[in-house]
């Protein structure tokens, strides 16, 4: 998995995302021409493969940040060329992509050296890695652990 560092941090609300985006990040192979739908089981050649990074967060995201909107993404990618692919491509369109696997990890070991369940320690993971999408760059937005578990209580709408 791969995550993009930034040193920005928001000054005030101006610089509080609009939009953050939350879904898969990939990289589409198109072969073309193709000229039928291949059959079951078939091979079918063509001239030239093209890579295009799409998934529904990206999509959502560069459309957004095109529009003028301050747009973020959560999501993974690969450490390899797919996922650098796809994380050049966010940063040239403005996507703002930092943090919040980084800060999803810090919750998950905070709960698991806590000694809590794993359905506890996700929670808590995934509470940490929504307040990091909150503000502009990787920590900007993480509170302390208290500020975590009032809003998980605050938030949760059935108990296991």
């Amino acid at each position: 998995m791969s995550t993009l560092k930034s040193s920005t941090s928001p000054s005030s609300d101006s610089d509080c995302l609009d939009l953050v985006c939350l879904g898969i990040l990939v990289v589409d192979a198109v072969g073309k021409p193709i000229d039928t739908f291949p059959a079951k089981g078939t091979s079918v050649y063509f001239d030239s493969l093209e890579m295009h990074p799409g998934g529904c967060a990206f999509n959502t995201s560069v459309a957004a940040a095109r529009l003028g909107l301050r747009t973020g993404v959560l999501g993974v990618v690969g450490h390899d060329v797919f996922g650098g692919l796809v994380l050049d491509t966010l940063r040239k369109e403005g996507v703002d992509t930092c943090g919040a696997g980084d800060a999803f990890i810090a919750g998950f070991l905070y709960g698991k050296q806590a000694g809590w369940n794993l359905t506890r320690t996700a929670t808590f993971a995934t509470a940490t890695a929504a307040f990091c999408v909150t503000a502009i760059g990787a920590t900007a937005g993480i509170p302390d652990a208290d500020t975590v578990s009032r809003f998980i209580k605050a938030n949760t709408l059935c108990r296991s």
